[in-house]
C-alpha cells in the first residue's frame, strides 16, 4: 500500500556515510612468508582497550589520548585566551581520544596453533582465548603492573576450539569447538585487588553434547526468569544448521 512504500522511500532517502580511520596492523614476522590473519576481536567492557588475534599470538590496542588546556569562565563557559582575565577565568585540563591507536601489550609463546576467538570478561582485567591447538588460554592483567600474564591453560575440548564467551557477571566461560560440544567453566574470582598475588581458578561444571556439527560460536542472555533456574541462558550456534539454546535445570523438548 501507500503507507509502506512510503516507509520504503524514506529509507532509501536516509543515508549515513561511514568511514575507515584507521588500520590496526601488528608489527610483521621477518621470519613469516606472509601477514597472520586477523580472526578475531573483542572489546573490553569500558571500551578503552582492543583485543585482536593473529595467528598464534594475542594483541591489546589503546587508543591514545591527547591532553588539552582550556581556559573556563566563572560560568565554566569555554573563553578565548585573549579575553581572559586573572580573576574571572580558569584553566582546566581536559583529556581526549584521537585516532591513533598503539599496541601495549604482545601476548604470545602459549598456544601452538592459530587463536580463533577472544573475549574480554565484565571486569576487564581477564582475557579468554580459544585456540586450534584445543585449549583455552586465560590471561590477566595485574592491577598495579598493568602486564598481561597467561596464568591457565584450560583443555578438554578433543580437537579445535572456535569461540568462546562469558556470561554478564564472569562466573562462567563457555567454549565451543570442532568436536561439536559446548563447555560450561566455573570462573572462581580472586578476592578483589587479588588479580596480583592469586590467578583465577576455573573448574568444568558441565559439557554439553547435542549438535551433530561443530559448534561455531556462542553467546550468553539473560533468562528473565522465562528459562530454567539460572540467571543466563546460553546459545550455540553449529555447522548443523541450528542453533541451540541452553538453561540450568529447564524442562527438556517434547
Amino acid at each position: 500500500n501507500s503507507r509502506n512504500r512510503n516507509r520504503m522511500h524514506d529509507a532509501m532517502t536516509i543515508t549515513s556515510t561511514l568511514e575507515c580511520i584507521n588500520i590496526l596492523t601488528p608489527q610483521p614476522n621477518p621470519q613469516a612468508a606472509e601477514q597472520d590473519i586477523a580472526w578475531n576481536c573483542s572489546w573490553s567492557p569500558d571500551g578503552k582497550l582492543l583485543a585482536s588475534c593473529h595467528g598464534k599470538d594475542v594483541y591489546i590496542w589503546q587508543q591514545q589520548q591527547q591532553q588539552e588546556e582550556q581556559l573556563h569562565d566563572t560560568t565554566g563557559l569555554i573563553v578565548k585566551e585573549e579575553n581572559s582575565s586573572s580573576s574571572s577565568s580558569k584553566t582546566t585540563t581536559t583529556t581526549a581520544y584521537n585516532n591513533e591507536w598503539v599496541c601495549i601489550a604482545e601476548l604470545s609463546d602459549v598456544h601452538e596453533r592459530t587463536v580463533r576467538s577472544v573475549a574480554f570478561s565484565p571486569c576487564g582485567r581477564i582475557l579468554a582465548s580459544a585456540s586450534f591447538d584445543g585449549t583455552v588460554g586465560i590471561w590477566e592483567c595485574g592491577s598495579a603492573t598493568n602486564n598481561w600474564e597467561c596464568t591457565a591453560q584450560l583443555e578438554g575440548h578433543e580437537s579445535e576450539v572456535k569461540s568462546v564467551c562469558w556470561n554478564s557477571t564472569g562466573t562462567l566461560l563457555a567454549t565451543c569447538g570442532r568436536d561439536k560440544a559446548v563447555w560450561i567453566w566455573e570462573c572462581i574470582l580472586p578476592l578483589p585487588g587479588g588479580y596480583n598475588s592469586q590467578p583465577c581458578e576455573f573448574e568444568c561444571i558441565a559439557v554439553l553434547h547435542g549438535h551433530a556439527g561443530d559448534v561455531k560460536s556462542l553467546i550468553f542472555a539473560p533468562s528473565n526468569g522465562q528459562f530454567g533456574d539460572g540467571e543466563d541462558v546460553l546459545f550455540s550456534a553449529s555447522y548443523d544448521d541450528t542453533i541451540k539454546c541452553w538453561a540450568e535445570d529447564a524442562c527438556p523438548l517434547s
